[in-house]
C-alpha cells in the first residue's frame, strides 16, 4: 500500500493543533484540542505535559478516522520554546512544565547577568540573559524545589516530550537549544559550563537534533 500522508503536530501555549497532509492535495484533515495554562502564583506559567500527550493521542485518533493509519509516512512535531520539562530516570514528568513566558525567576536572571561576561554570553548564545533561558529557571528550582532537581535525569521541551512519547527516544531540537541560553550557536554544541552559569550534568541534556533530520514513526 502506498505511503502518502504526513501528520503535523504543534504543541501551542493554549492548544494542540494537528493536521494530516497529502502529497498532492495538501491539508486533508485538521483538529485542535485545548489544554490548560496553569498559574498558581502571579507571574507563573505552567502546563501539564501529560495533558499534551493526552491531547496528542486524541488528535491522532481523530485524524485517522479520516485517513488510513497504515498510509502515514511520518509525524513532524513542533511547539513553544523553550518550555522546560523535567523528567525522572524513567522518563516521567516530575512537575508541571515551566513555560517560556514564566516570570518567577526575575532575581535569578539578575544573578546570571552579574555572573557572566555579557559580551561573551551574547557571542556564544546569540542572546542576553533573560527569563526564557533555562539557567535562571534551574537556579530557581535549586533554591525552591531541590528534591525535584535531585531527581531530574533529563531536561526537554514541549515537542521533545511528545517525540519521546511517540518514539521512546530522548532528543532536544536545535531551536529549543538555541533559545535555552545553554547552546553555542556557532559551534552547534552545548555550552553548559559557561563561566558563571549553573553546572549541568551532561546526561541532563539529550542529543541535539535539527528539525529536518529525523522522521518519527507512529505505531
Amino acid at each position: 500500500m502506498a505511503v502518502r500522508y504526513v501528520l503535523g503536530i504543534d504543541v501551542g501555549t493554549t492548544a494542540l493543533k494537528a493536521v494530516a497532509l497529502d502529497r498532492e492535495r495538501g491539508v486533508v484533515a485538521q483538529v485542535e484540542r485545548d489544554h490548560e495554562l496553569l498559574s498558581a502564583h502571579p507571574g507563573w506559567a505552567e502546563e501539564d505535559p501529560e495533558q499534551w500527550w493526552t491531547t496528542t493521542r486524541d488528535a491522532i485518533r481523530t485524524l485517522i478516522t479520516t485517513i488510513p493509519a497504515e498510509e502515514i509516512a511520518a509525524i513532524g512535531v513542533s511547539g513553544m520554546v523553550p518550555a522546560m520539562v523535567l523528567l525522572d530516570a524513567s522518563g516521567q514528568p516530575l512537575r508541571p512544565s515551566i513555560q517560556q513566558n514564566d516570570a518567577r525567576s526575575i532575581v535569578e536572571v539578575k544573578e546570571l547577568q552579574a555572573a557572566v561576561d555579557l559580551r561573551e554570553f551574547f557571542t556564544i548564545t546569540g542572546g542576553m540573559p533573560n527569563q526564557q533561558n533555562i539557567d535562571p529557571r534551574w537556579r530557581w528550582l535549586r533554591q525552591h524545589e531541590p528534591d525535584i532537581v535531585a531527581r531530574t535525569a533529563y531536561l526537554c521541551g514541549s515537542y521533545d516530550f511528545i517525540v519521546y512519547r511517540l518514539t521512546g527516544q530522548l532528543s532536544l531540537e536545535e531551536n529549543w537549544a538555541a533559545e535555552s541560553g545553554l547552546y553555542d550557536i556557532r559551534q552547534h554544541r552545548w555550552q553548559y559550563i559557561l563561566p558563571g552559569t549553573c553546572r549541568y550534568r551532561r546526561r541532563n541534556l539529550a542529543s541535539r537534533t535539527t528539525a529536518n533530520r529525523n522522521r518519527w514513526w507512529y505505531q
